[in-house]
């Protein structure tokens, strides 16, 4: 947490010994429905390269969204393929979706944050 400048302290670890938080939603969080218009996949890359943002187009969005669903082992045994199908070919057409490259070896979260912010900020 040192890297976000907060202190772990008052925070509750998700697992023993690991050092990861529940971080607590603060004021500014929205009540109200907010459109979803992009998807960010984040994929590690390996150590040396550099921080990136690639635009996932056309049909190669498919497989990010549909690997991506919650829960998507349910989604046979519950019969809901042609439904899933049906969202994720919807969802496909209506969002961008970006692979954000994260090399290992390194703290890249502000770096990531900031190439998010710019994609999200000029709209394309």
């Amino acid at each position: 947490m040192f890297h976000l400048g907060m202190d772990a302290a008052g925070f509750r670890s998700l697992h023993d010994g690991a050092d990861k938080f529940a971080v607590p939603i603060g004021t500014p969080f929205s009540e109200q429905p907010v459109p979803l218009s992009v998807i960010f996949e984040l994929v590690r890359v390996p150590e040396g390269e550099e921080v990136a943002a690639k635009a996932v187009e056309g049909l190669e969005k498919f497989p990010v969204i549909s690997n991506h669903t919650y829960r998507n082992f349910l989604i046979s045994p519950l019969k809901l393929q042609q439904w899933h199908f049906s969202e994720v070919a919807r969802i496909c057409g209506a969002v961008r979706v970006y692979r954000l490259h994260r090399p290992g070896g390194r703290y890249t979260a502000e770096e990531l944050a900031e190439l998010l912010l710019q994609i999200v900020r000029k709209g394309g």
